[in-house]
């Protein structure tokens, strides 16, 4: 980055300001002595020359660098234009600066007519309308209020600037930053290694108290646990130097182990999807026996009622027997009433 400094007075290079003096000559050598594509100007500087400043003002624009200016100091009327070459964003200030705004003014000598009058008024609105189409366009305020500002001809300070849009923000001091950034940033460190060494640790010397073992009396698998508290999730340390696998208990659970994890855990008296689909078929067997008997003492009331109606065909019906005749009316009445009731239950388990 360039740092180019912005001191004195902005004039021409051999005015009578002497070397005191900021010009577009000396801009113009130090940008074609350093190709660096950033520029930091540096502003300390009481004003001056109107015409000079544009020059300065227009060679910043157009030399393609990226531009940044800070006001060290001060920053007075045609510097707060330099100060502008800079766009939003890159402009700051520190906190005890000063800035006049004011209108365009110049000194004249001896007598003048009425013409010259005229012309130099023109030329002074020219120049301060000039000034205005800047202040108006870097600093995004209303143009009426700037041409206000102006005319009021006041020294601003930085947070009159920041709050007009001359500058995006003011420094903040950094006294003992470094100080303390370094011994922040120590003391970070310390802790994260710290930690770091403190969680390795731990994994290189987990403890592993429990001890599971299968149905001859071999350890299967450890845990941190102190106690038989095996749980899917676990971490656990195989025995053989193993890290996965499917282990009987000696009490028969099954324990499925991935990694050194446990992933699933099935007890003796938990039963299988085998298990299950024979208990199924086995209830429902129940229930077609238990509808059939059903269908056999439906018949059997009929005839002892002398109803002629033909009992309704059922799924995979089969005729048999019928119940003894030596029951009475009511005994099979009240058989048939509790094979509908166990049948009922039986439907229910199915569902």
């Amino acid at each position: 980055m360039i740092h180019i400094e912005v001191i004195g007075c902005i004039a021409p290079e051999n005015s009578w300001f002497g070397d005191n003096t900021f010009s577009a000559e000396k801009l113009a050598e130090i940008l074609a002595g350093n190709p660096d594509p950033d520029i930091l100007l540096d502003i300390d500087s009481d004003g001056g020359s109107t015409e000079e400043g544009f020059k300065i003002y227009d060679m910043l624009r157009m030399s393609g660098r990226n531009i940044y200016a800070n006001i060290r100091g001060a920053c007075h009327s045609m510097a707060t234009v330099i100060l502008l070459a800079a766009p939003k964003g890159n402009r700051s200030a520190n906190r005890n600066v000063r800035a006049l705004i004011h209108q365009v003014h110049t000194e004249m000598y001896g007598c003048i007519s009425t013409e010259e009058a005229r012309n130099m008024s023109d030329i002074l609105e020219m120049e301060q309308e000039a000034i205005l189409d800047i202040y108006t366009e870097r600093t995004g305020a209303d143009r009426k209020f700037l041409r206000n500002v102006i005319q009021q001809e006041k020294v601003h300070d930085a947070n009159s600037l920041l709050e007009m849009g001359f500058i995006d923000r003011i420094n903040q001091y950094t006294t003992n930053q470094l100080y303390n950034c370094i011994m922040a940033e120590t003391k970070s460190s310390a802790y994260v290694s710290f930690m770091e060494r403190m969680a390795n640790y731990f994994k290189k010397h987990e403890i592993f108290n429990y001890d599971y073992k299968d149905v001859e009396g071999n350890i299967v698998f450890s845990t941190s646990s102190s106690d038989d508290s095996l749980s899917v999730g676990d971490r656990v340390k195989v025995a053989k130097g193993d890290t996965e696998g499917e282990f009987v208990l000696a009490d028969g659970r099954k324990v499925n182990i991935e990694d050194n994890v446990v992933t699933a855990i099935e007890s003796p008296n938990q039963p299988g999807v085998g298990d299950m689909e024979e208990r199924v078929r086995e209830l429902e067997d129940m229930l077609e026996e238990a509808r059939r008997v059903i269908d056999e003492q439906e018949a059997e009331l009929r005839r002892l009622r002398g109803s002629r109606e033909v009992p309704p065909s059922r799924q995979n019906y089969v005729p048999t027997s019928k119940s003894p005749a030596s029951l009475s009316k009511e005994d099979i009445i009240k058989e048939a009433r509790e094979k509908q009731r166990k049948a009922a239950e039986a439907e229910k388990l199915i569902k």
